[in-house]
């Protein structure tokens, strides 16, 4: 068995000053490292924990110069993580790695292109995606409307069809929620016995032009197959929901020919 000569003060020299790890160490005096470990004990020489040598393993692999201009250069303006990793030739990985060891948090592509001008080329490639979508066949944008009305989006409930839901089951009133009609449509609250569709719409995406003319067109797709349509508006929903009901009941209570206090209407 190989006698391992090494004092004290040689070792501690190694681990301490030097700040060679224990597996340095072992492949430095071809020993084990577990011999090391043994020795260090025997001299009283304190172990490293893991946050201590990370930190100094985090000094070694990454200088202080090359992390205060990475972090300078990340911080104070608006590239991305590749652009940075570019820039001082270092892989994408590492230049993450370092910003997190730091306390940086990385933004996300959106961060950091919101508000710029899109390249040539970005345009160029959001041309071609849109271009692919439109030569789609029509059997093709069937199957995929079939599947989308399968789905039911959102996923959860929106805090207006939260509100509205509360106040339905609070006057114990049935109904679906996300119900397909027609196979062109999901009606947000439905009634299928009185043929009464609800749509409760956000303010800000309902409001798009093009999504204004595609809810009229749905609008006057299912009052050609005779439902009623009532759609409500997330401000006014927020703002009294138990109105918002009130008006739903009003209109069930006439399509049931039952009058609860409001003039049915006349037949001439």
């Amino acid at each position: 068995m190989k006698k391992i000569e090494i004092g004290k003060q040689d070792l501690a020299f190694l681990y301490s000053y030097e700040l060679l790890s224990i597996r340095e160490i072992s492949q430095l005096l071809s020993i084990d490292p577990k011999t090391v470990l043994k020795l260090m004990k025997f001299h009283k020489i304190h172990a490293r924990n893991s946050s201590e040598s990370w930190e100094i393993r985090k000094k070694r692999i990454y200088p202080n110069e090359l992390a205060r201009e990475l972090i300078l250069g990340y911080s104070y303006s608006d590239v991305s993580i590749t652009d940075v990793a570019i820039k001082f030739r270092i892989n994408r990985k590492k230049a993450a790695h370092i910003l997190k060891s730091h306390s940086i948090s990385i933004r996300s592509k959106s961060d950091v292109f919101r508000g710029k001008q899109k390249s040539p080329i970005h345009k160029a490639h959001i041309s071609i995606g849109r271009s692919k979508m439109l030569a789609r066949s029509p059997d093709l944008i069937s199957k995929l409307r079939n599947h989308r009305l399968k789905q039911v989006l959102p996923t959860k409930d929106t805090s207006i069809e939260r509100a509205i839901e509360d106040e339905l089951s609070a006057r114990e009133i049935g109904h679906y929620k996300h119900f397909s009609i027609l196979g062109r449509c999901q009606a947000d609250k439905a009634f299928p016995d009185f043929k009464l569709a609800i749509f409760l719409d956000g303010d800000y995406w309902h409001r798009r032009k093009d999504v204004l003319e595609k809810d009229e067109r749905i609008n006057n797709l299912l009052r050609d197959k005779g439902w009623t349509v009532l759609r409500f508006w997330e401000a006014e929903i927020k703002r009294d929901p138990k109105s918002i009901v009130n008006k739903i009941e009003e209109k069930m209570n006439i399509l049931r020919g039952v009058n609860h206090g409001f003039p049915s209407p006349k037949m001439e």
